[in-house]
């Protein structure tokens, strides 16, 4: 009891550490018999190699996270961000990092280490549109708990313009998430609304290219009819 006193006393005049609790295992290397029928049952045990191992493998944990948060992101954004990080890392910033090991370290696994970030630079750009593609072809669309309008534009291609918009009132504000959907990378759309007043607008002719399906606060699919807006239908 003293001793956990004392130490709540001197935390504001002690020295902060940063620990690292979670590394993600970002190097990982699993090899033997056991760890290789592992890895068959549970891809998310991925091997850091010159190749990027299973996508879904490598965004099992995430994928919930991932759809949430990436769902706003057309693929200009990932090719975008793609080029900017493929640029960047050079040759030379990849051996300086490398060399910031530990010298022991270093001499038993800093040249390969360096190497084999190289060989996955040169694949960053086609991995993210794999993770692009992946992302999109179940997309999820997540409103907040506020009274919100989703919009959904059908366009004759096929497409899905998805806008959702917080609403005050009868009053709509400007769309914080404006994403267009093409057929030829989404079959489906799952749209989640929070709980609030919601609304859907749609406009264009409804089209079976895409599927929208909508969910409630609770998760639970409900009918897109039960949040129509019947008077703001357009043709």
């Amino acid at each position: 009891m003293l001793l956990t006193l004392a130490v709540l006393l001197l935390l504001p005049v002690l020295p902060r550490i940063t620990i690292p609790v979670d590394r993600d295992q970002a190097f990982s290397s699993y090899d033997g018999v056991l760890m290789a029928i592992a890895c068959l049952r549970t891809p998310k045990l991925a091997v850091f190699d010159s190749e990027y191992p299973s996508l879904r493998g490598l965004s099992r944990n995430s994928r919930s996270l991932d759809r949430r948060l990436l769902a706003g992101f057309e693929r200009a954004a990932w090719d975008s961000t793609a080029s900017f990080v493929v640029a960047r890392l050079s040759d030379s910033v990849i051996e300086a990092a490398a060399r910031k090991l530990p010298e022991a370290y270093y001499q038993a696994a800093g040249t390969r280490l360096a190497s084999t970030l190289k060989q996955r630079r040169g694949q960053l750009r086609e991995f993210a549109t794999r993770f692009y593609l992946r992302m999109a072809e179940h997309s999820e669309v997540h409103a907040t708990q506020d009274a919100e309008t989703a919009q959904l534009i059908y366009h004759p291609d096929g497409g899905v313009e998805v806008r959702v918009a917080r609403r005050v009132g009868d009053q709509k504000q400007s769309p914080w998430f404006i994403r267009r959907y093409l057929p030829a990378e989404t079959e489906s759309i799952d749209l989640y609304f929070g709980g609030g007043k919601d609304r859907i607008v749609v406009t264009g002719i409804p089209s079976r290219a895409i599927a929208v399906h909508v969910f409630d606060e609770m998760g639970r699919r409900v009918s897109m009819e039960s949040l129509l807006d019947s008077t703001a239908v357009h043709p």
